[in-house]
């Protein structure tokens, strides 16, 4: 690969983009929102508070991109769970 081409995991973000990834965040689950903790600890100083706060431009890119990966995850999880539930409730509708 030449210095030119770039990978996903390495390529800025655009506005667009980390509007989309701040708006995915906000609908992970509380334990899926720890798990944002541990992948973006290690570029970030503590606050010392019990809530923990940062923005995406702070976050290398490559940083940006993996957190972007982790959250469309957990998003597809959400998914594929309410999927679930919403088949199981039909299911016992129709017993009824």
């Amino acid at each position: 690969m030449s210095a030119k081409q770039s990978t996903v995991s390495d390529k800025p973000m655009n506005i667009e983009e980390k509007n989309s990834l701040k708006n995915s965040i906000g609908h992970l689950t509380e334990e899926q929102q720890r798990g944002i903790i541990g992948l973006v600890q290690d570029c970030l100083t503590a606050n010392g508070g019990e809530v923990f706060e940062f923005e995406l431009d702070q976050l290398p890119a490559k940083k940006c991109r993996e957190l972007e990966n982790y959250v469309k995850k957990c998003i597809q999880v959400n998914q594929k769970k309410e999927k679930r539930k919403m088949a199981d409730q039909a299911r016992r509708q129709a017993q009824k």
